[in-house]
């Protein structure tokens, strides 16, 4: 089965925060806060947190 497009910008989005140069491990918290297009393709907007207690942040992955 093909991933959606939105399990493919989550995992995307964790990978990239779990390199050793980002967080260097998954976030404790991620959530899909919404999404947008540009020249026609959609981006993901995700706030994660790196440790339970953390404040939130911030990343964009796309275009899909």
């Amino acid at each position: 089965m093909r991933p959606t497009q939105y399990e493919a910008a989550l995992a995307a989005m964790t990978a990239w925060l779990s390199h050793p140069q980002e967080l260097g491990h998954e976030p404790a918290e991620i959530e899909c806060t919404g999404t947008f297009v540009l020249h026609d393709m959609t981006y993901y907007i995700f706030k994660y947190k790196d440790t339970k207690d953390s404040e939130w942040l911030l990343g964009v992955n796309g275009g899909y």
